[in-house]
């Protein structure tokens, strides 16, 4: 994670601006996500690979439910466009961690890994590059922050942002990682551990045929829960002391 230099700002950007970078290509700055709504979903229905966190439909989510609860983002939505055509767009939002104010992927760590929406068929490199441009004008941004870029990502694979990639977060998320799971074997348990698996699968083998099952209806899902509750308060009992334990 690199700082940028105090001395390369110069103002404040404003809710949206534009910077007409050449005849047909030029970079505008959003705070409010509703204008790009169509633009936005024409690029993420070009993109090669599926992309979820950084899709109009997560972002919008995302700021419903902070307004919801009365919490105010600083959201930049950073767009390129080559024409009338959106190029790239990099929806990301400002933090403030003690004095430093910190520029990060919208809605992170909501936000599971960071990336861009890009066209295929423009040049990754020179839009980043045009984009962190404009990043650095910013006056009220002192760190860039990307965590969790993937291997292989539209942004995992832009040299000029390595910099600003946190280490060791290339593969894990804070919700949901399943890349542990890639090729697993029992091989990687401790014997310990391999021991508790054994005995959990005795001890459910006892029980007989194990389904899986969807309740829908309420008096069945009480019945249910109660039964749940009684098998735990039943194992709780084991190792807490009786005093402690009262049905």
């Amino acid at each position: 994670m690199e700082a940028f230099a105090a001395n390369t700002f110069r103002e404040r950007a404003p809710a949206s601006f534009v910077i007409e970078v050449s005849d047909r290509l030029r970079v505008e700055v959003f705070q409010d996500v509703t204008p790009l709504e169509s633009s936005w979903r024409a690029l993420k229905s070009r993109m090669a690979e599926p992309v979820l966190f950084q899709s109009y439909d997560w972002c919008v989510a995302w700021l419903r439910a902070c307004r919801a609860a009365g919490l105010r983002q600083n959201v930049r939505i950073l767009t390129i466009w080559r024409g009338d055509q959106l190029a790239l767009i990099w929806p990301l939002e400002i933090r403030r961690v003690f004095v430093f104010r910190v520029l990060h992927s919208l809605a992170d760590p909501a936000t599971q890994y960071s990336d861009i929406l890009k066209s295929h068929e423009e040049n990754g490199q020179q839009l980043v590059q045009l984009a962190l441009s404009t990043i650095r004008k910013w006056k009220d941004v002192d760190v860039l922050e990307l965590r969790r870029v993937r291997d292989g990502s539209a942004l995992g694979s832009l040299r000029n942002l390595s910099p600003f990639m946190v280490p060791d977060t290339q593969a894990t998320a804070p919700a949901l990682d399943f890349t542990s799971l890639a090729g697993a074997t029992a091989d990687h348990r401790s014997s310990s551990s391999r021991s508790n698996l054994r005995r959990h699968e005795r001890k459910i083998a006892a029980l007989g045929t194990v389904e899986c099952k969807i309740v829908d209806h309420p008096r069945a899902q009480q019945e249910l829960g109660s039964s749940f509750f009684c098998v735990h308060v039943s194992r709780l009992s084991e190792w807490i002391k009786p005093a402690v334990c009262r049905e």
